[in-house]
């Protein structure tokens, strides 16, 4: 008996002589990729799933051949499988329905159980059709989508920006930092309403040049620097020693279109306020210019960033490498505390947040909360001493010093 499978005969269900066999099972056949054992000892799963059964049938008595006179009954349609039944496939008539690209529900069935796909129906299928393989490389039946432009998507609704080599470059020596350099933060607040009230009165006499809060606190931050000197320094490349730095040059951060940069004020320890103020500005416009020369943003000791001006309360920020420090800047935030004279009940409080995130490997929790109660200090108790070396700004701060001593009371 001729079979659409090709293979060796696993094993027998229907024995030899065995009759009424139309749309019945009669053996398992294993094709040439698989294990005829396997196959005959799976057999009778393969039988249960079918709703058949592995017993070989009893033999029938034979049949009586029609009268010569009588006419020949027409062949019976092709039994169509059951609604939601999915038949079983062979492995070769899954390998062609592959290789084409088709499935079993393209293809009319004629096999048994209520219309198996076999391998001739692929082959007939694909004659008819005139059906070529797909090469090996691609997908079954996949359609093939159109590619979407580099920069924009018809109808997507957005638009992709290219990240610049200043971000790029950016990203990368902060993603270096953070795996490498073991982070410890330390906060405080400092209350800067007397600090704030000499800023006024000092804008007042030096307008236009008017000096910033941040200004303030390079200054602050340079004389900490030079009380707590091991925070002055560098990392060596290895990141088993400190570099102890004898200048104390501090970079201010600066958001540009591009990026952030963090241009210097060298020597800021022993630079007038006035002289830090115009400075930063100077720096600030060519930053935003892309005009500063690789001298004036490569090096430094300290970072200070500075997200007051946008309403931020306070964040932490990740360490500029080489570096040890960096501080970060949070806004004033009013609220209301106890007055310290008597029966004058609550009054208004400025505060800003001091963030410091320090290096642990060169600079301990201790050494960090010394130089944060130096810079706290000289913000919020003694604001005065950060313009002891600036004599065009000393008539402004004598002429205020009865005010702000009334606010220390």
């Amino acid at each position: 008996m001729e079979t659409e499978e090709e293979g060796v005969m696993a094993k027998i269900i229907k024995e030899v002589g065995t009759t009424n066999i139309v749309q019945e099972t009669i053996a398992i056949i294993a094709t040439a990729d698989e294990d005829w054992k396997e196959v005959a000892a799976n057999a009778d799963a393969f039988l249960a799933s079918l709703g058949g059964a592995a017993s070989p049938t009893a033999a029938a008595p034979p049949t009586v051949s029609a009268p010569p006179t009588a006419a020949a009954p027409s062949e019976p349609p092709p039994v169509k499988p059951s609604e939601g039944k999915q038949l079983p496939l062979g492995p070769a008539v899954r390998l062609l329905l592959s290789s084409f690209g088709l499935t079993a529900d393209q293809i009319p069935g004629t096999g048994p159980h209520g219309g198996q796909v076999l391998k001739g129906d692929v082959l007939n299928y694909v004659a008819s059709k005139g059906l070529q393989k797909l090469p090996p490389s691609q997908p079954a039946a996949a359609p093939v989508a159109s590619q979407p432009s580099p920069a924009v998507q018809a109808g997507a609704g957005f638009v992709d920006v290219p990240v610049s080599s200043m971000r790029a470059t950016i990203a990368k020596r902060l993603s270096e930092s953070k795996a490498t350099i073991p982070h410890t933060y330390t906060r405080t607040k400092v209350r800067v309403d007397r600090l704030f009230a000499l800023q006024e009165a000092i804008n007042k006499v030096a307008a236009p040049n008017k000096i910033s809060v941040n200004d303030l606190i390079v200054k602050a931050c340079a004389f900490g620097l030079r009380l707590v000197p091991d925070m002055n320094g560098i990392s060596n490349p290895s990141g088993d020693s400190l570099q102890r730095l004898v200048n104390v040059d501090i970079c201010v951060a600066v958001s540009t279109p591009s990026g952030l940069i963090t241009p210097i004020v060298p020597s800021a320890d022993t630079r007038p306020i006035s002289g830090i103020s115009t400075l930063v500005k100077e720096l600030a416009a060519k930053a935003r210019d892309n005009k500063l020369q690789p001298h004036e943003f490569t090096g430094g000791s300290f970072t200070i960033s500075n997200l007051g001006m946008f309403g931020i309360r306070d964040f932490t920020a990740i360490i500029n490498p080489p570096q040890v420090a960096i501080l970060a800047v949070g806004g004033g935030m009013k609220s209301m505390t106890a007055s310290k004279v008597p029966d004058q009940g609550l009054e208004s409080l400025t505060e800003l947040t001091l963030t410091l995130s320090t290096d642990a490997r060169f600079v301990d929790e201790a050494m960090a909360a010394q130089f944060l109660r130096h810079v706290k200090r000289y913000l919020e108790v003694d604001p005065e001493a950060l313009f002891a070396d600036d004599p065009d700004l000393t008539t402004a701060t004598d002429s205020s010093a009865e005010e702000l001593a009334m606010m220390a009371l």
